[in-house]
């Protein structure tokens, strides 16, 4: 018996797929037919790039990546750089220099508290001891410094007014003492300090 045909619309139809263009897209129809594995593994590759270019880096307008941007950013860094480090070295002259100051002040005023010494030591020989005592005075660190004591003497209440200099800086002390003198007494003689202080600016 024979088996009625089928239009041929109906006969199943092999698996086809859109083959690529080789006219350079001219617009000639695609080509169907069953896919060579050549075509399979070149549309996967192309699939692949594409994924790949779109992760990258960002393009251009003109499909280009960014030139430069690296070159701003190390310029940037650089100044960055040199700000801090010369704030930095700006700090640290500043302390030293600070530091600096604040030894030399001390250095007069172990030269002042020197001449208040030698005072005190000169009016304890003599309770009329009157004038200035000089002298210098070197200092464990080997600086030597030098200082000035005036002696205003109103008996028995003796006024010492003593001034260290070094490295440029000046420091004045003021001390007030009572002495205890002839006839009941030899040198040396017994003083009191009734005040003793740092005297600021000229007075």
């Amino acid at each position: 018996m024979r088996t009625p045909t089928q239009p041929e619309s109906l006969v199943a139809q092999p698996p086809s797929a859109v083959l690529p263009r080789h006219d350079g897209g001219h617009g000639h129809a695609p080509l169907r037919g069953p896919v060579p594995p050549s075509f399979r593994a070149h549309g996967h590759a192309t699939a692949r790039g594409h994924a790949t270019r779109q992760s990258g880096a960002t393009l251009n307008k003109h499909g280009r990546r960014p030139r430069g941007m690296a070159l701003v950013l190390v310029i940037f860094a650089i100044a960055f750089l040199s700000v801090l480090a010369v704030a930095m070295l700006d700090q640290a002259t500043t302390d030293l220099t600070i530091l600096r100051n604040h030894t030399s002040g001390l250095r007069a005023l172990y030269a002042a508290q020197a001449g208040i010494g030698d005072a005190i030591a000169a009016v304890r020989l003599n309770h009329l001891a009157a004038g200035t005592v000089p002298g210098m005075l070197v200092l464990p660190d080997g600086t030597t410094v030098s200082y000035s004591a005036a002696i205003a003497n109103a008996y028995p209440v003796v006024t010492i007014t003593s001034t260290g200099q070094a490295d440029g800086f000046t420091r004045r002390l003021r001390a007030k003492l009572v002495v205890a003198g002839p006839p009941a007494m030899l040198p040396p003689y017994p003083v009191q300090v009734v005040s003793w202080q740092e005297v600021v600016g000229a007075g």
